[in-house]
């Protein structure tokens, strides 16, 4: 039976008197519902911990003060930070973004008390060790059991460094988001002046509530009848093709998610990551193109058995689109801190690529069915509403082997670049005098994982490409390490070997 989805429509906010206080609400949409539905259904799945480490001339307790009044202005700026998610969790009802306005300085103080910490790491910052022990956990739950969605947290150690960390749901706290949410914390601390009150405009911030992703991306479309019911129906397609698809096969241990997170990282030099780009240029293809290339590549590799199929498919059916490109004039992106993306079901035949006795043509023939592939659905000018759409339509109910809820579709790996951090996240930071005071040095991040998959991601900093890997602690034996290790190798040397 084939789905018949209308077409998405914006979702205002609306002002709820029916409450004391009065409250703002509008439902949770599009990507925001995605990532709160996996967290939902997947113990926290896609939680996320991200921030920056950095060195200051300004001195422990200054900073400690700056960090707090920053955060106080992007409450102003940003409320959704301090929002709640309400709503039955059973994947049918919709659920509902509730924010309640602050009220005067003493209620501001009280959010502050309630989400920003100090941690003191003693002789080491140990990011890493910090960011795996917060995915580790759930967010907190208040005394009315509710979930928050965001929190912050000042680390200090004795050698004078610093981190900056945000530990929240993924459904505000997306990639490209969180940089800029992020660089502007960094900037007011390190310009503003201590001697001077934060002025904020209490009771008026909820101006500043986020749009929904049909709004912010222009609205509804006009040519969803066509155009959109057929990006849709392809989706489903994608998702129940027969073809097998390559994978990096789990294993059958169930996974504790109180254990460590499995993590492994490599870094580009400057000058490969420079060659990196200009081979990309010159072959017609982006950087991310060749990045998912000698990703699905690593996957054969990682199963020869598998790929000797007469046919095999490389997926990708959640890679991300950003909405950002697509914003109306009035959003402004450094501040529209929530989730804002779509995702495009792409899926490419592999079977005559992985014929090819050259790995490097192999490599570029794949990035190139892959651009292709990207092309067509953004060709599409309903793209941007996919997700939302999919997000509409109920979750099955469960079965009576499927445990009490249903789980989330979720691909078995997913790459996702960043991007170049530094174009969001700067690296230096200048007071009123225009003095340097602040330096950021590296940018960590984390999920948690509550399935046997591998995440990927990539980004550049500081002109070296970063790829990193993370999986659950179902991964942590040493031949299952060593496995994703070949993995991410695999992955290095074919781009590498586009640099001879």
């Amino acid at each position: 039976m084939q789905l018949t989805v209308p077409s998405p429509i914006s979702h205002p906010w609306v002002l709820d008197t029916s409450r004391t206080p009065p409250v703002y609400t509008r439902p949770v949409v599009g990507s925001e519902l995605f990532a709160d539905r996996a967290s939902t259904f997947g113990d926290g799945l896609s939680e996320v911990c991200m921030g920056a480490n950095f060195t200051s001339s300004y001195n422990k307790v200054e900073i400690q003060q700056r960090v707090r009044r920053a955060l106080a202005k992007l409450r102003s700026f940003c409320p959704i930070i301090a929002a709640t998610v309400e709503g039955p969790d059973d994947g049918t009802y919709t659920r509902h973004w509730v924010y309640l306005p602050m009220q005067d300085e003493s209620d501001c103080n009280s959010w502050l008390d309630s989400v920003f910490a100090t941690e003191d790491r003693g002789s080491s910052l140990g990011a890493q060790q910090f960011v795996d022990k917060m995915v580790r956990s759930r967010l907190p739950v208040d005394s009315s059991g509710t979930r928050s969605v965001f929190q912050c947290y000042l680390l200090v150690d004795d050698t004078g460094v610093y981190g900056l960390y945000f530990h929240g749901s993924h459904s505000i706290l997306d990639g490209w988001p969180t940089l800029f949410a992020l660089g502007l914390m960094f900037e007011w601390m390190a310009a503003d002046s201590l001697d001077t009150p934060v002025n904020l405009e209490f009771g008026a911030e909820y101006k500043n509530l986020p749009l929904d992703p049909v709004s912010v991306s222009g609205g509804s479309r006009e040519a969803w009848a066509m155009s959109g019911a057929e990006l849709f129906a392809e989706a489903v397609q994608q998702r129940t093709r027969p073809t097998p698809t390559l994978v990096l096969l789990p294993p059958s241990r169930n996974v504790c998610t109180n254990g460590p997170r499995v993590r492994l990282e490599h870094v580009f030099s400057p000058s490969e990551t420079g060659k990196i780009v200009a081979v990309s240029k010159r072959n017609g293809l982006s950087p991310t193109q060749l990045l998912e290339a000698a990703h699905c590549l690593a996957l054969a590799s990682s199963n020869p058995e598998l790929s000797l199929s007469s046919e095999i498919d490389f997926s990708a059916e959640t890679t991300i689109a950003s909405l950002e490109k697509e914003f109306i004039g009035q959003v402004n992106k450094k501040t529209h801190f929530v989730s804002a993306f779509s995702v495009m079901p792409v899926r490419i035949p592999m079977r005559k690529i992985l014929d090819v006795d050259s790995r490097r043509e192999r490599l570029l023939l794949a990035a190139s069915a892959l651009k292709a592939e990207y092309a067509r659905y953004q060709r599409n000018p309903c793209l941007s509403h996919l997700l939302v759409a999919q997000s509409a339509v109920p979750l099955p109910a469960p079965t009576a082997d499927s445990g009490d809820q249903p789980a989330p579709h979720i691909n078995p790996t997913m790459l996702t670049n960043l991007g170049k951090v530094d174009a969001r996240l700067p690296s230096e930071y200048v007071n009123q005098t225009g003095d340097r005071v602040l330096r950021v040095h590296d940018m960590c991040f984390g999920h948690r994982i509550t399935t046997p998959h591998v995440i990927l991601h990539s980004w550049t900093f500081e002109d070296g490409l970063h790829i990193q890997l993370q999986a659950s602690d179902v991964w942590e034996s040493d031949s299952d390490r060593a496995y994703l290790e070949r993995f991410l190798d695999t992955m290095r040397s074919l781009i590498l070997e586009q640099l001879d």
